[in-house]
């Protein structure tokens, strides 16, 4: 049995009192008829077949199982344990200014291509209250997976604050001017679809996560883009890690939260699930400050860290009271907002600047595998501003998300030039390769610093006084391309050097 992502004791989805089982059936190939009338003859009754994976949710009897699963056809009979979505804790927006998604806005790029495509982000979580004033018009309701509605409207809250986070349009009042206590996401002209597959108290199974990303593999017209898991549990499933594979190597972004279960030292492993598997991209929280809260999760598998302390972000307007603290911020009675805090926060602080990369223009399939999801990956990761020990640990991973640089260009038309006249000469130093860069650095002007990127990741940020050098390291070979980018996204023509 699994854990809860915010803590609690271990359960599985469904009542044992009954002296039946919840699991999950995994074959080693889809199920025939022939399968599924040998389980019913046993009992067993199939609650859900998927197509992602050859897997069935179901319950049988607990003196059952061992027949199952000497059953040559099943590859294994895992339990269907609870999954969470991270509590409350405890300004406006500071999450979207400190992964510099503001800039990227500012250069044209808010989440739709220059196509006129919106990026679409499913939300696997409460659902989302796509009537809020806020996030009209940039979500809709994908499905429902829990057992007492067929809505995905939010019951709980915390879907709609993740949404927020992702999509929420700066409310304006009659005069035009933003509404005081009124948010803005970081690719607000991406669209969300809302999949519930938490219940009014946060809580949820394995098998109705998986029921959602198989909706989302078959159903999508197209499909998701880049998925937000703002939940987890403590425990390995295989079924549900062929899921997650099978949606990444589709070219599906996949996003999910560290979890809370971390401590003041970092010290440790314990990274939840489904962040834990190697295609997903796990979160974990930062202050404004930069600094790492004692609870966010730790371990080697933290890939980025992102804003999630007093996140401020929209909830569902009717639900003005709620269980946990602080309250809703209400206005004329109407609570429109809530702060918030935890992994659960960060993550769709990653999922936007995701949607802000697939916007953007110059971003191709380079690694011929899992469509454009290593390509978006590699840029928020290569990109990422460097905090705690030098590189990749496992308290802030490869570090602070930074929508701007991961874009590279900032707006849909590759950022345009500015005027910059940029030259790169190779040369060799006992046999050791360095690239000199050279740059008429009037052309930016306004620009203290600027940043180098090399075969599109980033590399450095210099002061813009004209030159640098870049010590590669290695010998022998090689070709590699740079561009020079300044503070507004304004970035230079790519040039490249051969040895």
């Amino acid at each position: 049995m699994l854990a809860l992502l915010g803590g609690g004791t271990d359960a599985t989805a469904g009542g044992e009192s009954s002296g039946r089982v919840p699991v999950l059936v995994l074959f080693h190939e889809r199920a025939t008829s022939a399968d599924l009338s040998a389980l019913d003859r046993a009992g067993v009754r199939v609650e859900r077949r998927y197509e992602i994976v050859p897997a069935v949710a179901a319950e049988l009897p607990e003196g059952a199982l061992d027949r199952l699963r000497a059953n040559p056809r099943v590859r294994a009979v895992e339990p269907d344990a609870v999954v969470r979505g991270l509590d409350y804790r405890s300004t406006h927006d500071w999450g979207v200014a400190h992964v510099k998604a503001d800039q990227v806005h500012g250069a044209g790029n808010t989440g739709t291509t220059a196509a006129g495509t919106a990026v679409r982000v499913a939300v696997l979580d409460s659902g989302v209250s796509c009537e809020h004033v806020e996030l009209e018009g940039r979500c809709a309701h994908g499905g429902s997976y829990v057992n007492y509605t067929t809505s995905s409207d939010d019951d709980w809250g915390h879907g709609t604050h993740i949404g927020g986070t992702i999509v929420a349009q700066r409310n304006l009042d009659a005069s035009g001017a933003p509404v005081s206590a009124g948010v803005v996401g970081v690719a607000p002209t991406a669209t969300v679809s809302a999949y519930k597959v938490l219940d009014q108290s946060g809580y949820g199974s394995i098998s109705q996560v998986i029921a959602a990303l198989d909706d989302v593999w078959n159903n999508g017209s197209p499909r998701a883009d880049v998925v937000n898991m703002s939940l987890g549990w403590s425990s390995g499933s295989t079924t549900f890690q062929e899921t997650v594979d099978k949606a990444y190597s589709a070219g599906i972004v996949l996003v999910a939260a560290a979890g809370n279960g971390g401590n003041c030292g970092g010290k440790g492993n314990s990274v939840s699930y489904p962040a834990k598997y190697a295609s997903v991209i796990a979160v974990a929280a930062v202050d404004s400050s930069d600094a790492r809260p004692c609870w966010s999760s730790t371990g080697e598998e933290v890939e980025l860290s992102a804003p999630g302390v007093s996140v401020f972000s929209t909830w569902p307007e009717n639900l003005a009271t709620s269980p946990r603290d602080p309250q809703p911020v209400c206005e004329s009675a109407i609570c429109h907002y809530k702060y918030g805090s935890g992994t659960s926060m960060a993550v769709p602080h990653v999922v936007g600047a995701a949607a802000l990369v697939l916007a953007g223009a110059g971003l191709s399939d380079a690694s011929g595998a899992n469509g454009l999801a290593d390509e978006v990956r590699r840029r928020l990761r290569d990109s990422a501003v460097d905090l705690g020990s030098s590189g990749h640990d496992g308290q802030y991973g490869h570090g602070l998300v930074d929508a701007l640089a991961a874009v590279g260009a900032g707006g849909n038309d590759d950022g345009g030039t500015i005027g910059w006249q940029l030259e790169a000469t190779g040369r060799k130093v006992k046999g050791s390769q360095l690239v000199d860069l050279r740059w008429n650095k009037d052309a930016a002007s306004s620009d203290s610093v600027v940043t180098v990127y090399r075969n599109e990741a980033k590399l450095a940020e210099t002061e813009n006084d004209g030159s640098f050098t870049d010590d590669i390291g290695s010998k022998g070979g090689g070709t590699y391309s740079y561009r020079l980018c300044g503070s507004g996204g304004n970035c230079s023509e790519q040039i490249t050097v051969t040895f």
